[in-house]
């Protein structure tokens, strides 16, 4: 009813209903609300004169019916109001009231309605203030009474000309209201006021590219040589913006005060030609560093910007310069794959540089993978045998990654395959211990050393048997690799126990490996009882079980003490170097169930230690 086109289904409602007139719905909008809502004045005066409900009633969001008359511009809905009292200076949730909520919603009719015939007006909200509204909002008539309204009361902070908050010129500014911006600048505005952001009402015009303001504002005094306003300028990519400024004595070298980059830094990484040529044009410093080292070449080639590092270049970027890791473009472009920027540069710059790590170029195309970038390079005469702080060669790379491709280009050009790295490892030890079969098979092809040994001992066999490449172990010991090779008591046959891996025991074993007596032992203590009972059963004659049975227990493994009872182990043997028998172990654990089991097996519960 409160919301219909007349007022007489309301009266009828008000004269039979029997409940409460100012009933609210789920947003705690009552009748009087709704009917402000929908402009229907009529329904308001009979809810207010006959329905008693209070103008200034608050939904669940703090709104009034005059914040609802006003967003929805029924501007006689919002003079019944005024003529009812309604307070002006309510405040909803979101910080508005209705003064804000009416200029928000550009309703400029209601918002001279509430200047001048509201008693007392001020603005105590939070958010932007009346006036900052207004000049975001272009509402150019409406400044002068607020500007006015600020002065009738200083003591309420409506637009504070000495806070650092943003200004209304700033909001005028950032939205492109020059007429705005004229009116404030003629009521004492300072066109180079800071907010706490440090950005002026210049920096928001340029920040919008709002390209008449910017002009504007440059006739009127705004200071162009502060640095931040080429920054902004050259983010925005607002080409014409950045002429205004430079023909303002822009600084084109000013640097970045957190990554020390400069506007042509920043030119590149957009991958604007146009920016940077007119940059560059206007005395920009090509070879600038920022605070990593890196030129704008840098940016470039990391990019994969060809036109842009062609551009550089030819207004003299440098190719060869480092940056903190030693970097130089070139090796960036590599990197990244970007081989046509590779080729651009590799005739300006030493085509082995070496970054802090000692890597060149052709160990970073081995690394990722780059055939057509390691096919070039070789072409043009890298050095094929090259080490990197590691020892390592681009072999060794291509190797730790499967590269097979590469692999053969390195080879064909000459690359050592029995080169170590600075830990004894031969490009034979990385292919068999990151399990590339194919490629162990190219470097026995080669002639390749199988029984080298690393700084730990360990021959290409160590490094199958350990990351349990059972197709690189075969391939090893068919062409002749030992099964036996042994180092401070590591084996093969240990590895492959240590690894858990059956397979590669048997292996062995089929291969006449020696007996490891600290593999039978590593299979006890891990608890791999299909490999104890493996081993025990290859080596009858080798294998002194009685002697692991404490171990067994001390580790919890109840099958593996099967085994061993099975395989002859004596129960009730004193232990080699603990006096005690297993059960007296067992009991002095507190392990119920090893006890139970040893009892089971035949121990002597009356058994004494020594």
């Amino acid at each position: 009813a409160a919301k219909g086109p007349s007022s007489g289904p309301l009266e009828y409602v008000l004269d039979q209903w029997k409940g409460k007139i100012d009933e609210q719905n789920m947003d705690g909008m009552n009748p009087l609300h709704i009917a402000g809502y929908n402009g229907q004045v009529e329904n308001v005066k009979l809810l207010v004169n006959r329905g008693k409900i209070p103008v200034d009633t608050p939904d669940n969001f703090g709104r009034t019916t005059l914040h609802y008359s006003v967003s929805t511009k029924f501007i006689s809905v919002t003079k019944m109001l005024i003529k009812f009292k309604a307070d002006p200076n309510t405040i909803s949730e979101e910080g508005h009231t209705p003064l804000k909520e009416a200029l928000y919603s550009k309703n400029v009719e209601a918002s001279k309605l509430i200047l001048e015939h509201a008693e007392f007006l001020y603005d105590n909200s939070f958010g932007c203030s009346p006036l900052e509204v207004a000049a975001e909002q272009g509402l150019t008539e409406l400044l002068l009474p607020l500007i006015k309204l600020e002065a009738k009361h200083p003591a309420h902070r409506i637009s504070s000309k000495k806070t650092k908050l943003p200004t209304p010129l700033h909001y005028a500014a950032k939205n492109g209201h020059i007429e705005c911006l004229k009116i404030l600048l003629q009521n004492g505005w300072n066109l180079n006021a800071k907010a706490y952001d440090g950005d002026t009402p210049f920096h928001c015009a340029i920040m919008s590219n709002k390209e008449e303001v910017v002009q504007f504002m440059l006739e009127k005094g705004a200071d162009a040589r502060d640095g931040r306003s080429i920054f902004l300028a050259v983010s925005g990519g607002n080409k014409k913006i950045i002429e205004m400024l430079i023909s303002a004595k822009a600084p084109v070298n000013v640097i970045e005060p957190v990554l020390g980059s400069t506007p042509l830094h920043l030119a590149a990484g957009l991958n604007r030609r146009d920016l940077v040529e007119l940059l560059l044009k206007n005395g920009v410093l090509v070879n600038a560093k920022d605070n990593h080292g890196q030129t704008a070449l840098h940016y470039c080639a990391q990019r994969g910007y060809y036109k842009l590092s062609k551009l550089l270049i030819k207004y003299g970027a440098k190719t060869n310069i480092g940056d903190m890791l030693n970097y130089i473009p070139y090796l960036y472009a590599v990197l990244e794959g970007h081989q046509d920027i590779v080729e651009l540069m590799v005739t300006s710059t030493n085509i082995n540089h070496v970054e802090s790590l000692g890597y060149t170029a052709l160990h970073c195309s081995c690394k990722h993978g780059y055939t057509g970038i390691v096919r070039y390079l070789l072409g043009k005469g890298a050095e094929v045998n090259a080490k990197a702080n590691n020892g390592r060669t681009s072999l060794h790379i291509a190797v730790l990654n499967g590269f097979r491709e590469i692999i053969n280009l390195l080879l064909k050009k000459g690359a050592s395959i029995n080169d170590t790295d600075s830990f004894g490892n031969t490009p034979l030890h990385f292919a068999a211990m990151v399990g590339q079969a194919k490629v162990v098979e190219m470097l026995i092809q080669r002639g390749v050393l199988l029984n080298i040994v690393n700084e730990d001992g360990w021959t290409p066999l160590h490094m199958a048997c350990s990351s349990g490449s059972l197709e690189c172990a075969s391939l090893l010991v068919n062409k002749g690799c030992s099964v036996n090779a042994s180092t401070k008591g590591v084996t093969p046959l240990l590895l492959s126990v240590e690894s858990n891996n059956i397979n590669m025991v048997k292996f062995l074993i089929k291969q006449k490996v020696k007996f490891d007596n600290n593999a039978l032992r590593h299979a006890v203590l891990s608890g791999f009882a299909d490999i104890l009972e493996l081993l025990l059963v290859s080596f009858p004659n080798n294998s002194r079980v009685t002697e692991l049975l404490w171990p067994a227990v001390i580790k919890r493994h109840p099958e593996i003490i099967k085994i061993l009872v099975k395989r002859g182990a004596d129960v009730n043997e004193i232990c080699i170097g603990t006096s005690e028998q297993p059960l007296h172990i067992a009991v002095m654990m507190g392990y119920y169930e090893i006890i139970n089991l040893l009892l089971d097996l035949g121990a002597d519960p009356n058994g004494r230690s020594l």
